[in-house]
């Protein structure tokens, strides 16, 4: 589990921070939420360490979500080589979920294999890649229920502040301290509307919270609010 410092590409972390809605919004969808956790399509959440690469798990977490969800075959894919050989970051730099997607669009995401986590410079000129689409921006928490109910998990980012960290089992994160925060990006797996709260995937390894996935209260840190998410299209 990483310390508390994450942040994201500072001129892009408000890139999208209070957006206008670019397309139409939908009324808030009839069933009470998802769990896409319940179809086996996660993989066991994996971990960041010390460095700022919490937008390329989110992102791989979602596509090797989606992809499961589409052919019912699992595959591992290496956040590291978003973060180091398609963004050229180093381990303290972070990056943002508009930036790893649209990297990631372009080149695709190099396959895993033991050892891949940081990625070894050696290997950035692989052609094992899987490829996928653009990236579409959701801009109201409907659009993301309704996004999560009938395609899958997404990408997101939200602010957290050091309770975040230490997220208890259960427990529901409203975050506590805005002028001790960072941005930190998460993939989302479901949400309860009568408990009011999104489930997202961390990458934090799977001692946090509940085995690696927290539930995080409608409208805290901006998460899929006043902060945009983001479905990947394979």
């Amino acid at each position: 589990m990483p310390n508390f410092i994450d942040p994201v590409d500072k001129v892009a972390s408000h890139e999208h921070l209070l957006f206008k809605p670019l397309v139409e919004t939908f009324p808030a969808p009839a069933m009470l939420g998802c769990d896409w956790r319940a179809s086996g399509a996660m993989s066991i959440p994996a971990s960041q360490g010390a460095c700022n690469t919490c937008t390329s798990f989110a992102v791989v977490a979602a596509v090797e979500a989606l992809h499961f969800l589409k052919v019912k075959t699992r595959i591992k894919l290496a956040p590291g080589f978003i973060h180091s050989c398609l963004l050229g970051r180093a381990c303290n730099a972070g990056a943002s979920a508009q930036q790893a997607l649209d990297a990631s669009a372009a080149h695709g995401i190099a396959l895993g294999f033991p050892g891949d986590y940081p990625y070894p410079t050696s290997s950035c000129s692989t052609s094992n890649l899987y490829r996928v689409g653009q990236r579409v921006r959701l801009s109201s928490p409907n659009e993301s229920m309704l996004t999560l109910l009938n395609h899958g998990p997404i990408v997101a980012d939200m602010f957290i502040d050091p309770s975040f960290v230490t997220l208890a089992p259960g427990a529901i994160y409203r975050l506590q301290d805005p002028n001790n925060s960072v941005l930190h990006s998460v993939c989302v797996v479901g949400f309860d509307q009568q408990s009011q709260y999104w489930i997202v995937m961390n990458s934090y390894g799977p001692d946090w919270s509940e085995a690696g996935f927290g539930r995080i209260a409608f409208g805290s840190g901006g998460l899929l609010s006043t902060r945009a998410g983001w479905q990947v299209v394979l």
